[in-house]
């Protein structure tokens, strides 16, 4: 509740910079700024499909390597370069055009139907998350409460954390703890007050380091307790990564969980705009995990508003 009136509070004066951000117009000329999208040739790395739905199955977890190519992710690394130039958080590349190519980018595509299957649809759930030197990813938490829900047996719903930057181990790279470690504790992780110290010890010896390479994925299902690592190496450059919630084709869709997106295809930039809104709602009241977007709230609602 506290929450919510702080946010509510935030919505009563409108950003100084409220035009630029409703303008479909200022955010394609940002978009014509940037430069094409590079066609490239580089083969995907082969993923064993069998053996990435057996580790969702058993673990609640999977890796993909190398699941789209250098200059694809630096294009998406471009878009949020000039957004922030511009004066926006991350965030907001994702109303540009340019950025979604990564999206949509057929490996992208093919990895996504080897996990869940043709028909896999994006839920309006999205954030870019940038950890600087000094700093820390999320602090450990699970999606969403309660058991994992599975269709035969892969999780219906899965989020899909995508390395646009190098994170090895002293970056913020990611760690969980496999939903197999003790499910009692980690299903009801969201509601604990205390765990007792066999569990504790259970949870922290199962717990994985998953260090990732600039366009390799990492995949979970909702109950999977996660978090981001602290950034202790002042030589590498800002974490940047990019999530998505994926749905399961033969899922039925929440009311939360409209508008479903296709993931071949780009939004046009009024729909993209109302995605940065929701991602402010959903993700950037929680002041602790994104100072940066906290002036910015107020900008919540009227994005949401154009779709």
């Amino acid at each position: 509740m506290a929450v919510r009136r702080a946010f509510a509070s935030l919505l009563k004066a409108p950003h100084p910079r409220q035009a630029d951000a409703l303008s479909t117009a200022y955010w394609d000329a940002l978009s014509a700024t940037l430069p094409p999208p590079t066609r490239d040739d580089v083969a995907a790395a082969p993923l064993d499909d069998s053996a990435a739905r057996t580790a969702l199955r058993d673990h609640g977890w999977c890796k993909a390597p190398h699941v789209l190519p250098a200059p694809v992710t630096q294009g998406m690394l471009q878009c949020i370069h000039a957004v922030r130039s511009a004066g926006w958080p991350a965030l907001f590349a994702l109303a540009l055009e340019p950025f979604w190519q990564g999206i949509t980018h057929p490996h992208m595509q093919a990895r996504m139907r080897a996990v869940l299957g043709p028909g896999v649809m994006l839920l309006p759930r999205l954030w870019i998350h940038r950890v600087e030197p000094g700093g820390r990813g999320w602090e450990p938490h699970a999606d969403y409460p309660g058991p994992p829900q599975r269709r035969d047996p892969i999780p219906t719903r899965l989020t899909w954390w995508l390395a646009l930057t190098d994170a090895p181990a002293g970056a913020a790279c990611m760690h969980l703890i496999p939903s197999d470690a003790a499910p009692a504790v980690t299903e009801q992780f969201h509601a604990l007050q205390s765990v007792r110290m066999e569990d504790a010890i259970t949870l922290l010896h199962r717990s994985r380091a998953v260090p990732a390479e600039a366009g390799d994925v990492v995949a979970w299902d909702f109950s999977v307790v996660h978090w981001g690592g602290p950034h202790d190496d002042v030589t590498q450059p800002a974490r940047v990564a990019l999530s998505l919630e994926l749905l399961h084709p033969d899922q039925a869709a929440l009311p939360e969980d409209e508008p479903l997106l296709a993931p071949h295809t780009i939004p046009p930039t009024a729909k993209r705009l109302h995605l940065v809104g929701r991602a402010l709602q959903v993700f950037g009241v929680r002041q602790a995990r994104e100072p940066a977007v906290q002036p910015f709230l107020s900008l919540a609602q009227p994005l949401c508003d154009l779709w």
